[in-house]
């Protein structure tokens, strides 16, 4: 992959530094695996490639890394807790990608890529698209709607707009610890604490990518479309 200097549409340049950024583990390794072939085949302009996945699956991970120049980084994932704790390393993603990382560019083991892409495919009019859905469209889905009050409850705001719609889910580098610090003032625990005490089982109550975007929408909405 080049770097993630890139002509856009309009004929000027795209200079942000756009990570791509994946925390899997052991049971999806095939689906990573592809999802990296499709990216080295589609993917250009990216600055790079991060992927996080639990302390014992890390040695099985590094055929890959090696395979396909990925950033390999792992966690001591909790027992009991790993849906949680997986949840935990995406809303910091900030601190596991590269710091000259600008934008995060969120992706799954299973997100594998047919067409050309790149940053500005994520850009419009100079602002990151977020893609969003009327959380009261489908309340006939119980489990989804509850993700309403999981985001509330976590950030303590209303909100109108469910935002885990498509992947890749792209947000600013630095948003992440701003939304970290509002639930930490809010429930006095710290970040990690907080997502651990909830449930781990399906459905879980707290879901990472709604609040993420439920915290962008609230409170920094001029620089998303």
């Amino acid at each position: 992959m080049s770097g993630a200097t890139l002509p856009m549409t309009l004929g000027c340049y795209f200079t942000m530094r756009a990570e791509l950024f994946m925390v899997t583990y052991g049971n999806d390794y095939e689906f990573a695996e592809y999802t990296l072939r499709s990216i080295k085949k589609f993917g250009f302009g990216f600055a790079g490639i991060t992927i996080v996945v639990p302390t014992k699956d890390e040695t099985r991970f590094k055929v890959l890394a090696d395979r396909y120049g990925v950033n390999l980084r792992s966690f001591f994932e909790a027992h009991g807790k790993g849906f949680l704790h997986h949840q935990v390393v995406k809303c910091e993603a900030d601190l596991w990608c590269p710091r000259d990382t600008d934008l995060i560019v969120h992706i799954d083991a299973d997100c594998v890529f047919k067409e050309p892409f790149s940053p500005e495919t994520f850009i419009h009019e100079g602002k990151v698209i977020l893609v969003r859905e009327h959380f009261e469209d489908f309340k006939q889905y119980r489990a989804r709607y509850s993700w309403k009050h999981n985001v509330e409850y976590a950030l303590g705001i209303n909100v109108e707009w469910e935002t885990m719609c498509r992947h890749p889910s792209v947000f600013y580098k630095d948003m992440y610890p701003r939304m970290r610090a509002r639930i930490e003032d809010r429930h006095h625990y710290p970040f990690t604490q907080y997502v651990l005490l909830q449930r781990n089982e399906f459905p879980q109550t707290f879901a990472e990518f709604p609040t993420i975007g439920g915290y962008a929408i609230e409170f920094e909405p001029q620089r998303y479309q």
